[in-house]
């Protein structure tokens, strides 16, 4: 299969990072999930290869956290503002204070406008006043090892470039101060497994007839009779019957590869 590079450094962008992104050519590679979905569980710590950068990724759980590189944190700093010294502050009259005061009481059902009307100021002091709103927007990443069973998709290996590090990848800049969270493969860390669930076999062995193809018969309970030692209808008298759960089979398919006996490894990020 001809190479296609994940990442770019020319076009348009609307993303944020400290390498430019691509649209990725092996996006189906990689099913999309919704909010409340998940990917196959983690693999065996004897599946995982070793990738230069994510040494000690997480198999599972909520994955490993990486602090931003240093660049990334100088970058974010901010030349402190200069205290505003010179303050003009308006002052008003009694009529703009009293007209105001009036305002105020009508708005409210409970309050009486007399005070306001009658009310005799005997000195207006102007006063700075502030009013503050503080917001943050702060970004994480966590990476740790996923798999997806494997039906033929393009695998991005090691071989079609040097894996980046976490806070290299671009990704789409999410709506500012809202809560957020993409989860997206790491270019060049997939590889191809064998389904340690199902060795490699597609199928596993039935729970419910233990790979026999056959269960007790429900109606006689195994006797193979029914009331008055006449012979069991529903199992002709054998007192079993096929396993509905496996069509007789003794084996089901592997829910883990989806019968494919492969899986696809990869290292998942998550950005938050």
């Amino acid at each position: 299969m001809e190479k296609q590079a994940l990442l770019s450094a020319t076009g348009p962008r609307d993303s944020y990072g400290s390498m430019p992104p691509e649209a990725d050519p092996a996006a189906s590679a990689f099913p999309e999930t919704s909010p409340g979905e998940e990917w196959a569980s983690a693999p065996p710590v004897d599946m995982l290869d070793d990738v230069v950068g994510y040494e000690g990724t997480a198999s599972g759980g909520d994955g490993s956290y990486i602090l931003p590189p240093v660049s990334i944190a100088e970058g974010a700093r901010r030349d402190v503002p200069r205290p505003q010294t010179a303050w003009s502050i308006p002052s008003i009259t009694e009529d703009i204070a009293r007209e105001a005061f009036i305002e105020f009481a009508s708005s409210k059902c409970c309050y009486s406008i007399s005070p306001a009307k009658d009310m005799i100021f005997r000195d207006l002091r102007p006063y700075n006043t502030y009013r503050y709103r503080l917001e943050s927007f702060t970004e994480s990443r966590s990476t740790k090892w996923k798999m997806v069973p494997y039906s033929g998709q393009f695998v991005d290996s090691s071989a079609y470039g040097i894996p980046p590090l976490p806070w290299d990848i671009i990704v789409e800049r999410p709506p500012m101060f809202q809560d957020h969270e993409k989860k997206i493969a790491v270019p060049h860390t997939s590889s191809i497994k064998g389904c340690h669930i199902c060795m490699t076999l597609g199928k596993i062995a039935c729970n419910k007839c233990t790979m026999t193809g056959q269960v007790k018969c429900w109606v006689c309970k195994g006797r193979g009779s029914q009331l008055g030692n006449d012979i069991c209808t529903r199992c002709n008298g054998f007192g079993l019957q096929k396993c509905t759960h496996c069509s007789g089979q003794g084996t089901e398919l592997c829910k883990t590869c989806k019968a494919s006996g492969q899986l696809m490894v990869f290292i998942q990020l998550t950005v938050k």
